[in-house]
């Protein structure tokens, strides 16, 4: 079995509220302008892996199973990978009508030897209102996508956790676009009122 991603689907997820993407099947580049979200679609690829590798049983051959009222969880300062400052910003609108504090975050999977065979694998990945900055609750949109992929993919002779893969590479640092002119006293009053994200990538800056 050949897989491969076929769709992507990212619902109140950062800088989309409601985006579907079908990747082509050899080769993709995601060409925009600053701030248009290319980055933001390799986030949540990687968040959803994360995601995935939490809900696989150490047995590597299926999955938790989640009733409504249990979720899993992925730890806020896990997530280095992801361009926020605080867990709201997770959210395109974490008033959002429908989903509130609340990300969904699907990965279709196709078997490249037999593309009949789909597997939409979802999750919601929503805030705690009583705690700040500490995790994210995770949850399967469909259960039973889930238990059919592991049916399918591990009665191969394969483990879950060889299914997908995630490789990344990124610059050193990032500069926004218009990235504003701060004075040492600036800086250091950004520091003092925990704003330093803001200011730590400024290479004109070196202090006690």
């Amino acid at each position: 079995m050949k897989l491969r991603i076929c769709k992507i689907s990212l619902k109140n997820f950062k800088t989309f509220e409601d985006i579907t993407i079908h990747p082509n099947a050899n080769f993709n580049i995601i060409i925009g302008e600053n701030s248009a979200g290319k980055s933001t679609i390799f986030e949540a690829i990687h968040l959803w892996e994360k995601c995935y590798q939490t809900y696989i049983l150490s047995s590597r051959k299926g999955f938790y199973k989640v009733k409504k009222s249990t979720n899993r969880y992925v730890n806020y300062q896990d997530l280095d990978f992801l361009r926020i400052t605080k867990d709201e910003d997770l959210f395109y609108n974490p008033r959002h009508p429908a989903l509130g504090k609340c990300s969904e975050i699907t990965i279709s999977l196709t078997n490249s030897d037999n593309e009949a065979q789909i597997w939409n694998l979802g999750f919601k990945i929503t805030c705690p209102s009583s705690i700040e900055n500490a995790f994210f609750r995770v949850q399967p949109t469909d259960e039973r996508e889930f238990t059919n992929f592991a049916n399918d993919f591990c009665g191969t002779g394969r483990y879950l956790d060889e299914a997908i893969f995630i490789y990344q590479t990124r610059p050193v640092s990032g500069v926004h676009q218009f990235e504003p002119y701060y004075n040492e006293a600036q800086i250091k009053k950004k520091i003092q009122k925990g704003y330093s994200h803001e200011v730590l990538n400024r290479p004109d800056y070196i202090g006690g």
